[in-house]
């Protein structure tokens, strides 16, 4: 008599992700970005922003590893499910917020934007925030037209005004009046100003320039910034600075007749 036995074949247990030096390596796989330049870019961000610096991608596996602290890669796992999504016509600018506990730099926002056709208007709107809100760890991700940055409470504050405030379609009617940043009181700074103003007249890139440096020179303001797209000047100096870079914006944003009338 022979006896059948039947075994059951168990799946083996999966790996743990593993550790070395204190560090856990962990693999992404792409869901929507397909292009190299796409997955480079989203590995620009998670080095800038999530400080992670052991990150590389394998394209024929479709894939990103990274090695990092289990606070880095959990910052990672945020960015990357952030950036790695379809494309999508937002009518507004959109928002994601994620706390960092205990960093300096405890803040990290992604801003889906709802006008951000061109690498371009991208960059400038880069340039602006590095310049007046001091933000350094910021990089846009074109693709779906996102920007990514990371920095104090005051920083992304001002930061997020400025995005606001840039990501507006070209061709729009300006307003003769600066809008003006409100600094939160209970934080100490320096006496400081952040203005933006829409010019109506000087809208090519060369009267543009003209103006901010004329602003530069005579108003001794060295953090102004262009936006061609959106013919918009945003500066930050002393109360001082801008309130005399307002009066020479006024004077010289001028339509020629009206220059000439004076």
């Amino acid at each position: 008599m022979y006896r059948i036995v039947f075994l059951l074949l168990l799946p083996a247990a999966l790996p743990a992700q593993p550790t070395l030096d204190g560090e856990t390596a962990r693999v992404f796989r792409f869901k929507h970005t397909e292009s190299p330049q796409g997955r480079q870019e989203i590995v620009n961000a998670i080095r800038s922003v999530a400080e992670v610096q052991r990150a590389v991608i394998d394209n024929r596996a479709g894939a990103m590893a990274v090695r990092g602290t289990p606070e880095q890669i959990e910052l990672t796992a945020w960015i990357f499910g952030e950036l790695d999504r379809a494309p999508a016509a937002n009518p507004a600018t959109v928002v994601e917020s994620r706390q960092i506990p205990g960093d300096f730099a405890p803040q990290a926002r992604v801003f889906f934007l709802a006008h951000g056709e061109s690498p371009q208007t991208m960059q400038e709107i880069v340039n602006t925030v590095r310049a007046v809100a001091e933000v350094q760890r910021i990089v846009s991700y074109d693709a779906n037209s996102s920007l990514l940055l990371r920095g104090s409470a005051d920083q992304v504050e001002l930061a997020a005004w400025i995005i606001r405030n840039l990501d507006r379609p070209a061709g729009v009617q300006n307003e003769p009046k600066p809008l003006e940043y409100t600094f939160n009181d209970s934080s100490p700074r320096p006496a400081t100003a952040v203005r933006m103003y829409r010019l109506a007249h000087s809208t090519t890139p060369q009267s543009m320039q003209e103006l901010v440096n004329a602003v530069r020179s005579i108003a001794d303001v060295q953090r102004v910034m262009i936006d061609n797209a959106i013919a918009t000047v945003t500066l930050r100096g002393t109360p001082a600075q801008a309130s005399m870079a307002t009066w020479l914006v006024q004077e010289l944003d001028r339509a020629p007749e009206a220059a000439k009338a004076q």
